[in-house]
């Protein structure tokens, strides 16, 4: 039985640490400097498919409700895609969770459009804002640079609402990058197994034509490219084998 597959799509806004230094070049901080560990912010998401971004933040909500928003997001999901979010947002929010006494939420697929932007093409920076410009799409919400972190530590309204434009632009384009990219995604949900049905595995359209095999060291596989995303899929099953007895390897 078919059931549909939610995807959600995230970004963390976090503080820096406060630190008591001695020069401004070349410090080796130890732990007793630490004044403040750096934090979570800010975040803002998504489904995919939807219409309407979630946002939450410590200005609008205590430390741990604003963790318990997201983990309940999470928790639902199926999918979830970022940018750089395999190394930044999910493990900040894991490690949050678990200083909160919470154990992980339901497992899901993890798709980092940083990594499949870096394992695919070799463009000058592997930057959102870069990849967006590349590809002649909007780019990322402008801002003052660090006074606009220093306004929200210090409750400034002005530098919180400026925040929260930044977070959801970030998830606005992160999400436009989401659809761009999909046909070279890997690891993700394959949506023709979810069906039980001759779909696209990457974005479930029904128009997907065969071109030609692929082929292993033993066997050919029909080949299947989708109409709609461009994403290459192959047959489960093998196409029969001209010789029965076949050899791989070396003795």
């Amino acid at each position: 039985m078919s059931t549909q597959i939610k995807t959600l799509i995230l970004d963390l806004e976090t503080r820096p640490a406060l630190a008591y230094v001695w020069g401004l070049f070349d410090q080796n901080i130890s732990l007793a400097q630490i004044k403040e560990p750096p934090s979570i912010l800010s975040w803002a998401a998504t489904w995919a498919d939807g219409d309407y971004i979630m946002y939450d933040s410590v200005q609008r909500n205590s430390y741990a409700g604003m963790l318990r928003t997201i983990y309940d997001l999470l928790d639902e999901a199926d999918e979830v895609v970022g940018w750089n979010s395999n190394r930044f947002d999910i493990k900040w929010l894991n490690g949050e969770f678990a200083l909160q006494g919470w154990g992980p939420p339901s497992p899901f697929r993890k798709i980092d459009l940083y990594q499949t932007v870096k394992s695919n093409f070799n463009f000058l920076s592997n930057k959102l804002d870069f990849s967006l410009g590349a590809f002649g799409m909007e780019q990322k919400v402008k801002h003052d640079g660090f006074d606009l972190w220093v306004g929200c530590m210090n409750g400034d309204r002005e530098a919180w609402a400026k925040m929260e434009e930044y977070n959801i632009g970030d998830v606005e384009r992160t999400a436009e990058m989401y659809y761009k990219l999909r046909p070279w995604f890997k690891g993700a949900v394959n949506r023709s197994a979810n069906s039980g049905l001759c779909v696209c595995r990457v974005c479930s359209s029904t128009r997907v034509q065969q071109r030609g095999y692929t082929y292993t060291p033993t066997r050919t596989y029909k080949k299947f490219v989708c109409k709609d995303c461009g994403a290459w899929s192959r047959s489960v099953m093998a196409e029969p084998s001209v010789r029965k007895n076949i050899l791989t390897g070396v003795a």
